[in-house]
């Protein structure tokens, strides 16, 4: 199914963008479902700070207390991980 996105002769898909941007949504969309299903393990860290550059969850952002890495330690910290479980 993935493929249908790199068929030739379709540049671009119904919501107006590339079909390449639309590929990468989807694998995000994805992403975020294979981590809520694995809250009890490693999926908080997962969710909140992605993988580095070997594939690995990263522990804490790099740069952490600056920038969209802020950000991520707040989500981590303040997101009401039991609406999501219940």
């Amino acid at each position: 199914e993935l493929r249908l996105f790199f068929c030739e002769g379709h540049e671009g898909v119904s919501s107006g963008t590339s079909a390449a941007m639309e590929y990468q949504r989807t694998i995000g969309a994805m992403f975020a479902v294979y981590w809520l299903l694995r809250l009890e393990g490693d999926g908080k860290r997962g969710f909140s700070y992605g993988l580095d550059e070997e594939w690995e969850i990263r522990q804490t952002p790099d740069g952490a207390g600056r920038g969209p890495h802020r950000k991520r330690l707040k989500f981590m910290d303040e997101m009401d991980w039991d609406c999501v479980t219940t």
